[in-house]
This record gives C-alpha cells, sequence and structure tokens, in this order.
C-alpha cells in the first residue's frame, strides 16, 4: 500500500496498530474521536480502542508507549479512572494518544442491549452503539469488529427511543431529586457550585 498521502495522524495510527497486533489477545485496533469522524483540528489527540480476549498485562502496554514517547513524563501506563487505559505523547509526531482497552465480548454484550433488548441507561444509553458505528478498523484479526460494525449498521429501534424517554425524563425533571429540582433549590439559595454541576449534568 502506498502510504505517501497518508497524513502523519493516519500513519501514526497504523504505526501503533501493528505494535498492539503483535499480541495474541489483541483481536482488533480500532481508530475512534475526532479522527475517526474527520472532525479533529490541530489540537484533537488520537483516540485508539484496543480490542482484546484478555487483558493485555501492564508491562507490555509500558513497552508499547515508551516505544513511542521520549519523555518519562508524557507517558501514563494504567489509568482505570474510568476504563482501562494509557496515554502519551508520541515522539516523531508530537501527537498525544489516548489508547483504551476494551474486551471485544463485551463490546458484543453491550450492542446486544441496546439493538436487541433495547435496554437503556441513565445517559450514554447509545454511545457504544455509536462508537462501533463511526470506528475505522486499522487491523482485525479474525474480522470480529467488522462484524459488529455490520450488526451496528441498523435503524434506531423505536422501543429503545421509548425506552431512553422513560429511563432518563424523571431523573431530569419529574422526580423530587431530579436536576431540575436539585437546580431550582440551588438557585433559591445562590449555591452557585451546584448551579454550574447541575446545569452541566443536565
Amino acid at each position: 500500500m502506498k502510504t505517501t498521502n497518508l497524513s502523519p495522524v493516519t500513519l501514526l495510527a497504523n504505526r501503533l496498530a501493528q505494535h498492539y497486533a503483535e499480541w495474541m489477545q489483541v483481536e482488533a485496533v480500532v481508530l475512534s474521536g475526532s479522527q475517526a469522524s474527520r472532525m479533529n483540528d490541530t489540537l484533537s489527540d488520537l483516540d485508539l480502542y484496543v480490542c482484546v480476549s484478555r487483558e493485555l498485562p501492564l508491562d507490555v502496554r509500558m513497552k508499547i508507549a515508551t516505544g513511542q514517547a521520549t519523555d518519562p513524563n508524557e507517558v501514563e501506563v494504567g489509568n482505570e479512572l474510568w476504563e482501562p487505559g494509557d496515554e502519551f505523547v508520541d515522539k516523531e509526531t508530537r501527537i498525544r494518544v489516548d489508547v483504551m482497552y476494551r474486551p471485544l465480548d463485551w463490546i458484543m454484550g453491550e450492542l446486544k442491549k441496546v439493538l436487541i433488548e433495547h435496554k437503556a441507561s441513565l445517559g450514554y444509553s447509545t454511545a457504544i452503539w455509536y462508537n462501533v458505528l463511526h470506528s475505522e478498523v486499522l487491523w482485525d484479526r479474525n474480522g470480529r469488529f467488522a462484524a459488529l460494525k455490520q450488526i451496528a449498521k441498523r435503524p434506531y429501534p423505536q422501543s429503545l427511543q421509548q425506552e431512553i424517554i422513560d429511563k432518563n425524563y424523571p431523573v431530569l425533571r419529574s422526580t423530587q431529586s431530579s436536576y431540575l429540582h436539585q437546580i431550582e433549590a440551588a438557585v433559591a439559595r445562590n449555591d452557585f457550585v451546584t448551579i454550574q454541576h447541575r446545569v452541566t449534568a443536565l
């Protein structure tokens, strides 16, 4: 494949995908976020999802990250705040890379809950569906992620829409602990911190 016309971001994404692909527990590597949706700008980082059959050891993740970065202060491996992930700054391009690890079977289960069972959650009900649908496959060992993308290509279920409304409407405005009532109480007592917090949540 000719690479002369590929952007630095695309070249970096493919280079990293090959590093992760060396490990058998890695089933797929996909590009996500603003780079995949082509909504990126000069400050955008590179979001990679590494889909695994079992956990990729921390020492392997550290080896890959430190192999791409020059400054140890620009490497963070083992971040568990949201999902298992690593961050580092690529030494060649100076692009910040955000790597997240997800079991492929878990992704499949999340799609099943939304697309087949039509189960809603408080916020983020369709986040995984959107992520799969709009991610760009960089490497796919057995074509399983490509199969998930095909599953994701379906109309929005009407019953899912109603489930999301039924699940989220009460916490927005119709219960005593709803965001609306919390905002009203915060305004009444001039609690600007709570106002900001609850308005953002709403």
